[in-house]
């Protein structure tokens, strides 16, 4: 999304929470500001998704304006792919047609029919303990519990722009450089 793009949200959100959200601010260098932290973190989106997911946003939170993090949450949302965002109820139903269909020795091909998330899951639990299990109540307590943590790290992964995941890697290499560089000094120190 280009600054004029972001401008155009920023009047759009002005426009739809009147007095409740003000654009322009009453200082070039307010409205500058603001301006320029939206850019940050909407420049990897298209601007028709993030009008797009502002309007839903409006119509399910017609009281207060979004701020620029509750508006990435929702354009992501509206990219997510069907199969990665699957009630913990549909995700169970795919276990269990799987178990059925594929049983105990066709672990591999159960898990190409299951959606990425259903198949992490029944990786994390064991597919053979899955087939085996008589105890099908706490199994799909356990199971539900396990997909529902899956979902929602995912979900906060899938949230953040790729610029800002981009940075997190390159602080995280930096600081695992510097710990592998202060491992080869005291080393090299108590040679």
């Amino acid at each position: 999304m280009t600054r004029q793009e972001v401008i155009k949200i920023l009047s759009f959100i002005s426009n739809a929470y009147a007095g409740k959200f003000e654009f322009p601010k009453g200082t070039e260098e307010a409205s500058e500001t603001l301006i320029q932290s939206w850019l940050e973190f909407l420049e990897d989106y298209e601007h028709q998704a993030a009008k797009v997911a502002l309007k839903k946003y409006i119509v399910e939170n017609p009281k207060w304006p979004p701020a620029v993090g509750e508006l990435v949450q929702e354009i992501n949302k509206i990219h997510l792919p069907e199969e990665d965002n699957l009630l913990p109820a549909e995700a169970w139903s795919q276990l269990v047609k799987a178990i059925r269909h594929y049983g105990y020795y066709r672990e591999q091909e159960a898990l190409e029919s299951m959606s990425p998330l259903v198949a992490k899951t029944v990786e994390y639990m064991g597919w053979r303990e899955l087939c085996y299990e008589t105890n099908t109540g706490v199994l799909r307590g356990q199971f539900l519990k396990m997909y529902k943590q899956l979902q929602q790290r995912q979900q906060k992964e899938n949230m953040l722009p790729s610029s800002l995941k981009k940075e997190i890697k390159e602080l995280k290499g930096d600081h695992q450089k510097r710990d592998v560089l202060k491992l080869i000094d005291d080393v090299s120190d108590s040679a």
